[in-house]
C-alpha cells in the first residue's frame, strides 16, 4: 500500500518534468574577456597555465577569481581559494562575463545551445 502511495505522489513529477536539451554549438579557446551569449551555456573544461614555479594562476567568472594552479611554495599566500584549486568542468550560464587572469593564456570552452 505504501509503495502505491509513493508512486501516486511522484507520478505527476515524472510526467511533467522537463530536461534541458543541450546541443553542442562550437569549441572555443577564450583568450580575452567574453560574455556567454544569450541562448548559450559554456562548459569550461580546462585552462592553459603559463607558469610552473612560484606562481598561482586564475581566471575570472563574473567577479570571482577561479584558481586553477598553485605552486606549493605559494600555498601560504593570503587567499584561501588559492589553497584549493578549482576542478573542471565548470558550467557558466548566459550573460556571465569570463576573462583570463594571471598566468592563464586561454580557457578551453565547449559552447552549447539551450534553445
Amino acid at each position: 500500500m505504501t509503495k502505491i502511495l509513493y508512486i501516486l505522489c511522484f507520478f505527476p513529477f515524472f510526467i511533467f518534468s522537463q530536461g534541458i536539451d543541450l546541443e553542442l554549438n562550437q569549441v572555443l579557446l577564450v583568450s580575452e574577456g567574453s560574455t556567454v551569449p544569450e541562448g548559450k551555456v559554456w562548459k569550461i573544461t580546462s585552462a592553459l597555465v603559463t607558469c610552473a614555479d612560484n606562481c598561482y594562476a586564475y581566471f575570472i567568472i563574473g567577479e570571482s577569481d577561479v584558481y586553477v594552479h598553485v605552486h606549493s611554495d605559494m600555498a601560504s599566500i593570503d587567499r584561501p581559494a588559492a589553497n584549493n584549486p578549482t576542478k573542471f568542468p565548470i558550467w557558466v550560464p548566459a550573460g556571465t562575463f569570463v576573462n583570463i587572469g594571471t598566468f592563464v593564456s586561454g580557457i578551453s570552452v565547449l559552447e552549447f545551445n539551450t534553445d
